[in-house]
């Protein structure tokens, strides 16, 4: 099962995909948001968005904001950089 990400800035979507995880840079850490995660609204710190699909973990820079997440999808109102690179694993 996998979930959609939905990354939005002020002005535009900047992307929406779906990902089996994403992992989010928080106050208090890193939060690892798998489908049917228990709805939560975070603070999103300046960091490391990780994007985890089909064997490959995408990495995009992102700015403060915050995320909501429901059981099957993030939405996330945030500044972001282009792709940084993109690794198989």
């Amino acid at each position: 099962m996998s979930l959609t990400l939905e990354i939005i800035t002020p002005d535009e979507k900047v992307l929406s995909t779906e990902a089996i995880q994403v992992v989010l840079p928080t106050e208090s850490g890193e939060a690892g948001i798998l489908t049917g995660h228990i709805p939560m609204v975070t603070k999103v710190v300046a960091g490391e968005l990780k994007v985890i699909r089909d064997g490959i973990t995408e990495f995009i820079a992102v700015d403060h904001g915050f995320a909501k997440v429901s059981f099957w999808a993030i939405a996330a109102p945030i500044p972001v950089a282009p792709p940084v690179s993109a690794t198989r694993i």
